[in-house]
């Protein structure tokens, strides 16, 4: 069941009496929880709605709710129940009532048991999912996620710039509580006013590790100090020394590679990016990316490049130079265009 079903089903009178929404797509369960708390009509939200959170109450709290009979007669009672990822440990006894309650609820009850990852072969899982109740609130891959960021923002009332969604993206990696608390912030500065752009992004929008191979590696690998400069000063007030040497180490690396498959040709019938896929390039925009910025390098410079990182590296744990200053080098260093090659010296007369 998707979400949306779910958000559609939970408010009609044809709603059952079983739900589990699991899955760590924030706006998905935002909106399930939402659309569980505001089922029952607001008259009788305050008797038969009932919330709960296993840990700081006992499932025999949980089941005495779904189970007696409601406060009005003719009314249904909706029990929201959040489960922390240690339910996956807490014993048989939690799995069990839950379980039985799904085979042989009470009549007039809904329990909605939201639990991000549960374990898939317990049994209240199973029953959920012969009943087509359990709702699948799966992240985005990456081709989903552009479409995604621009959901979250208007969700909030906010419009991107197209390369503003790029930009979150980049910086924001595979974080999605990141992207959502990024939008919350940009709905009170600069708010709906007008678009978001890319300035209010490099603002608001923390750099994650895993974004540093995108926003750093690019001018970089493309050699353009003025695009390196900006995302560097960020990544200083950071204090993330180690883990950009290392990002940056690990790109100059598949920038090498890459280019000695280039310049070797097919290997074994396979193609350039077969053979670039072997050591974690993928095809399509990265694969171009790549590509682009292997042609500005020669392979002795990028030789010299990979070393330049590993010396980094070593510096920040065998001297006592400060990080930044290590960074500072390393990248401006890297990012600087190759030296234009020298004409050749007039024959003699």
């Amino acid at each position: 069941m998707t979400p949306e079903e779910f958000q559609k089903e939970i408010g009609t009178e044809g709603r059952k009496h079983f739900y589990l929404v699991k899955g760590p797509e924030p706006l998905g369960v935002e909106g399930c929880l939402k659309a569980a708390m505001e089922a029952l009509d607001e008259s009788q939200r305050v008797f038969n709605l009932h919330v709960f959170r296993l840990g700081d109450d006992t499932i025999d709290d949980v089941m005495r709710a779904a189970s007696t009979s409601s406060f009005f007669s003719s009314a249904s009672k909706i029990i929201v129940v959040k489960a922390p990822e240690s339910l996956r440990r807490s014993g048989k006894e939690v799995t069990e009532q839950l379980a039985s309650w799904a085979k042989e609820p009470a009549p007039d009850a809904t329990v909605v048991l939201f639990q991000e990852h549960p374990d898939l072969r317990l049994r209240y899982v199973e029953a959920a999912r012969k009943a087509g109740t359990l709702v699948d609130c799966a992240a985005p891959d990456r081709k989903q996620m552009s479409a995604w960021i621009v959901k979250v923002f208007r969700s909030r009332g906010l419009t991107l710039a197209p390369d503003a969604v790029r930009l979150v993206q980049d910086r924001a990696g595979d974080s999605l509580m990141l992207i959502m608390n990024a939008a919350e912030k940009l709905a009170l500065w600069p708010g709906a006013t007008r678009a978001v752009n890319v300035k209010d992004v490099r603002d608001q929008v923390p750099l994650v590790p895993s974004s540093l191979i995108y926003e750093l590696g690019e001018p970089v690998g493309e050699r353009r100090p003025p695009g390196t400069v900006p995302v560097l000063l960020d990544l200083i007030q950071g204090g993330q020394a180690f883990a950009i040497v290392s990002a940056l180490s690990g790109h100059m690396r598949k920038l090498l590679a890459l280019k000695a498959a280039v310049m070797s040709g097919p290997a074994d019938g396979k193609s350039v990016d077969d053979v670039a896929s072997g050591f974690g390039v993928k095809r399509g925009y990265y694969m171009d990316k790549m590509k682009a910025q292997a042609a500005r390098w020669s392979l002795p410079e990028l030789r010299a490049a990979v070393r330049k990182a590993e010396v980094a590296n070593r510096m920040l744990v065998t001297t006592s130079v400060p990080a930044e200053i290590v960074l500072e080098e390393l990248c401006i260093g890297l990012s600087l265009p190759a030296p234009p090659k020298s004409a050749a010296a007039p024959p003699r007369p």
